[in-house]
């Protein structure tokens, strides 16, 4: 690419008299085209670069084998890491271009402990640039990197704890970091068998994308950064070791929440889902299995996990555009016929409603035994809260559910208006009876009026996404069970408890879509294996069907057979 303008002009023939800074290599369909101009006018000002707009500078040391080490002045500038042989040079001496297949290599002095960055390797396709610096500058530079690039070799910075999850095409451990100690969960996605899955490195890369943008915000998972070995991606991410809050809902099957508990879930996961919305992103699987509480025992931290099927809305066509979990997912989603239609990130809202109706009901939105079941009823969205078993939720709370699940999007209330609805504003949502209330009324009255005060329920808690028809009384809490995924960050002994019951399975990830593990089909019968698959499979939804098998149209579409192959998953092979 030829410069086209004077300044580019004057920026190009300083630039190339400079040891070529300013070329990079560009891939075209599949190529490698040489040289490209790099344009960095838009950074200039007065014929040299305005180094007030960097985000960063530091000094680093270069060494050389015969002469004495230099100093060299380094310049974060947005998608550029300059190099300078002296403060604020007008045309920088090297111009690196940071591009998503850059690796970086961070050096360490294991003679101490703990160990000690002391430089880096910046691989750059042939060309390698190393540095030195103090820790300080360096852990810096690690911060402002991990954002940007793949790093290299994983196993140098982090010792594995233990397992605590795995999938089809992922694996999840607790690790901590060799130098600070500090525990983190890491996500090791195996590369071949993405390549083997349509739109797998895609879907991978989207994730990362919208995951890299999520970074300040307490109610969502933050990813720290991110590895490339030969055979494994990994995503480092802040460990969440308390239950997800499916997990919780089945804990208070018999103990119904109380409306301070409700309100509080509700805000955090509103005020998560509207930072995403500020972001332009769409979660679009929304639902008590991809909530986490961050500690055992403690509910007060609530994190979005699991980006998988997220995406700008700006950014469409979207590389799943039919997707969601049914029961969830919201109607102008699952109705959709035009793919290349787009959506606004309310449709997040609709999930976080059904979410809503669960805790203020104990009943799920669409209940149903099967899945097409429920997904015809997700379609059609017909929602009456005018009915007899909505009586007791509070006028707020009622008026704030039918803004939440209003079927069309366009009338939809959006996060941020949520935050502001008087549910949450007020400081009570049902006043207590005064003494004129009470004047008249017989003593045995009163356990049932304060029983109303503490809860919002008048019943006991059903486990959610059950028919109305079923037993609530059944011992089996994954008969007939919408979803029973497991958390993604899960405690290594509240996995192993569930992996012993032989109830739960983990799917792990935002690509492994249907997973089951092969030990929780073996002894069925053939005959209650569609009854197993219908019940208990995970109702992710994507463009493929519980073995793995291509299905012509996204599992949000009604499927004309109810029973599927299982297929047993393969062991993904470590890397060491």
């Amino acid at each position: 690419m030829q410069p086209n303008n004077q300044n580019q002009q004057l920026a190009y023939q300083q630039t190339k008299n400079a040891n070529k800074i300013g070329y990079t290599c560009v891939e075209i369909d599949g190529a490698l085209i040489f040289p490209s101009y790099i344009d960095i006018t838009k950074y200039m000002i007065n014929g040299g670069l305005d180094y007030s707009q960097c985000q960063f500078e530091c000094r680093l040391i270069k060494q050389k084998r015969v002469l004495q080490n230099k100093i060299k002045y380094a310049y974060m500038l947005n998608e550029f890491f300059l190099v300078c042989n002296e403060p604020y040079k007008k045309i920088p001496d090297k111009v690196i271009e940071l591009k998503p297949n850059n690796r970086i290599v961070w050096d360490y002095n294991r003679t101490k402990t703990p160990y000690r960055l002391t430089g880096f390797h910046l691989l750059d396709g042939k060309d390698v640039y190393e540095y030195q610096a103090e820790e300080i500058v360096l852990l810096k530079l690690k911060e402002i990197f991990s954002q940007r690039l793949f790093q290299a070799r994983f196993q140098d910075e982090y010792e594995v704890l233990a397992q605590v999850g795995k999938g089809n095409y992922a694996r999840v451990y607790s690790i901590r970091h060799r130098v600070t100690g500090q525990k983190y969960a890491v996500k090791c996605f195996e590369k071949q068998k993405l390549i083997g899955l349509e739109k797998g490195a895609l879907s991978l890369h989207n994730e990362l994308k919208i995951m890299r943008n999520l970074r300040d915000h307490p109610n969502v998972i933050k990813l720290y950064e991110v590895f490339e070995g030969e055979h494994t991606f990994y995503f480092v991410m802040e460990i969440v070791e308390g239950t997800s809050l499916y997990e919780e809902i089945k804990k208070h099957a018999q103990n119904p929440y109380k409306d301070e508990e409700v309100r509080d879930i509700m805000s955090m996961l509103i005020d998560g889902i509207a930072y995403c919305a500020s972001k332009n992103i769409m979660h679009r699987d929304i639902k008590p299995e991809n909530l986490l509480f961050g500690k055992v025992g403690n509910q007060k931290i609530l994190k979005i996990v699991d980006f998988g099927l997220g995406t700008y809305a700006d950014e469409n066509p979207y590389i799943f555009p039919k997707c969601g979990t049914p029961g969830f997912v919201a109607p102008e989603i699952a109705n959709l016929v035009d793919k290349a239609q787009p959506y606004s990130t309310v449709c997040d809202m609709f999930s976080v409603g059904v979410i809503f109706h669960i805790l203020l009901t104990g009943e799920a939105v669409f209940p149903g035994k099967k899945f097409n079941e429920v997904l015809k009823k997700n379609k059609l969205c017909e929602i009456d809260l005018e009915k007899k078993e909505y009586e007791n939720l509070s006028d707020p709370a009622k008026d704030l559910l039918r803004r939440m699940l209003e079927k069309d999007p366009q009338k939809r209330i959006t996060a941020a208006e949520a935050l502001q609805h008087h549910y949450f504003t007020q400081q009570k949502l049902k006043k207590a009876p005064s003494t004129d209330d009470l004047f008249g009324m017989n003593k045995e009255d009163l356990p049932a009026i304060r029983e109303k005060q503490t809860s919002m329920f008048t019943k006991p808690l059903r486990i959610p996404y059950l028919s109305k028809d079923t037993a609530s009384g059944s011992t089996d809490d994954n008969l007939n069970s919408f979803v029973t995924r497991d958390p993604m960050f899960a405690g290594q002994n509240q996995v192993r408890q569930r992996a012993d019951s032989n109830k739960m399975y983990y799917t792990i990830g935002s690509l492994d879509r249907q997973g089951v593990e092969p030990n929780q089909v073996s002894g069925q019968k053939d005959s209650d294996k569609s009854k197993f698959h219908a019940n208990t499979l995970q109702k992710q939804v994507s463009e493929f069907t519980p073995g793995g098998r291509r299905h012509k149209e996204s599992i949000v579409e009604e499927h004309e057979e109810e029973e599927h192959v299982f297929q047993e998953n393969e062991k993904m092979e470590e890397e060491h």
